[in-house]
């Protein structure tokens, strides 16, 4: 290993640690969100600093500053103070910076592994400063547990928890899975999906088996061309009255999902009824001087019945339906560039495709700068798609 590659591999674990270790109770309680902070303008000076001043590079500048004015136009058309102007506009640059550039930083497969190793070892730190502070979050019978233990690893908030340890989780199966030696590390993959158990995060655990039910699913079925279209299609069909089953008869009856689900509505009511909310956000209502948080200011306004959990309710909030057709940009992009990797890449490229739209259902990972899973979901699959032929580990 040269020293290039072993400063970059070493920068790499830091930004994740200490995105990591930004999420624990006790780091949140004693330094707010400065150690976060730290890691993700780390992450933003790496998705920049390897960048060459030609014309492909110049017009991916420009492409990342309109996509981030889109997005945070909302906020100065509505009428909210300087300083939440200035924070979404910085907060929807440095999206847009990692969503757009971190191939710059993640281009071997041994840099998905760090991914996974600095975050597991961030995981760990936070529980041992759980054990001696007293914030682990270990409990018993409890009723926000999927079998009675929840364990939150010193993180406050269980899907927190149960995001961080799905994206060890995914991180260590891409690894192993480019290098063919998946098999040998079946006991790893348990343990993992034990502790996204033990997490409680219902949302986590169903992602991880959708992930591992697609990436096996394509390994194991061997299809010709024109026979795989035809399968796919049926496929999702099949998926789409699954879906309307799932929600009709499961999804409604859990009290919690619920929450997010009457959020959703309740802002889609109120959204179309006004063009300009309906297209520019509501900022001015998310963000107002109130004395109270984002979080606080939407529940009283949509209704403490209801929740703003969802990604795609946070898009609409802060950046109107013009945030989804940025979001939509980012996402052809990145079927776009995986258009020129093997098959084995593309069907990666997929089932974390999957995973991020589904995430958007539950959680806010891939609207939102904070928590550890939606840099690292962002960086995982551009490093997939990364042009830069991947090292064969033995």
């Amino acid at each position: 290993m040269n020293k290039k590659s072993l400063i970059k591999k070493s920068i790499l674990f830091i930004i994740f640690f200490l995105l990591t270790i930004g999420n624990g109770e006790y780091v949140i309680n004693k330094f707010g969100n400065n150690v976060e902070y730290i890691g993700l303008i780390l992450l933003m000076v790496c998705s920049v600093c390897k960048l060459r001043m030609d014309k492909e590079t110049l017009k991916k500048d420009l492409k990342i500053i309109i996509l981030s004015l889109a997005l945070s136009y909302g906020a100065f058309y509505n009428n909210i103070s300087n300083e939440a102007k200035i924070m979404i506009f910085l907060s929807s640059l440095l999206l847009m910076n990692y969503s757009k550039f971190s191939e710059t930083f993640v281009s071997e497969n041994k840099q998905i592994k760090v991914i996974g190793n600095a975050i597991f070892f961030g995981m760990i730190i936070n529980s041992i400063i759980g054990v001696v502070t007293g914030t682990l979050g270990l409990y018993f019978n409890s009723n926000e547990a999927i079998f009675k233990v929840l364990f939150l690893g010193g993180l406050k908030i269980k899907n927190y928890c149960g995001g961080i340890w799905l994206i060890v989780y995914i991180s260590y199966f891409i690894y192993y899975y480019r290098n063919g030696r998946l098999k040998n590390h079946v006991i790893r993959f348990i343990l993992l999906g034990i502790l996204i158990l033990l997490s409680g995060s219902k949302g986590a655990c169903f992602l991880a088996i959708v992930f591992t039910l697609v990436m096996n699913f394509k390994s194991i079925l061997k299809f010709k061309e024109n026979q795989e279209k035809i399968f796919y299609t049926f496929l999702c069909i099949i998926i789409i009255f699954s879906a309307i089953y799932v929600y009709n008869n499961i999804l409604i009856n859990i009290p919690t999902y619920l929450y997010r689900i009457r959020g959703m509505q309740k802002l889609f009511n109120l959204l179309t009824k006004s063009f300009s909310q309906f297209m520019f956000g509501i900022s001015n209502i998310a963000y107002a001087n109130t004395g109270y948080d984002y979080t606080i200011n939407m529940r009283n306004f949509l209704g403490w019945d209801a929740s703003v959990e969802m990604a795609y309710v946070n898009i609409m909030i802060k950046n109107g339906f013009i945030g989804y057709l940025v979001y939509f940009i980012i996402f052809k992009d990145i079927l776009k560039n995986s258009k020129m990797i093997s098959k084995k890449e593309k069907n990666i490229v997929l089932c974390i495709l999957i995973v991020m739209l589904l995430s958007g259902f539950t959680e806010t990972y891939i609207a939102s700068i904070h928590y550890v899973v939606g840099p690292a979901l962002f960086c995982l699959i551009n490093g997939v798609i990364c042009k830069d032929e991947f090292k064969e580990e033995k």
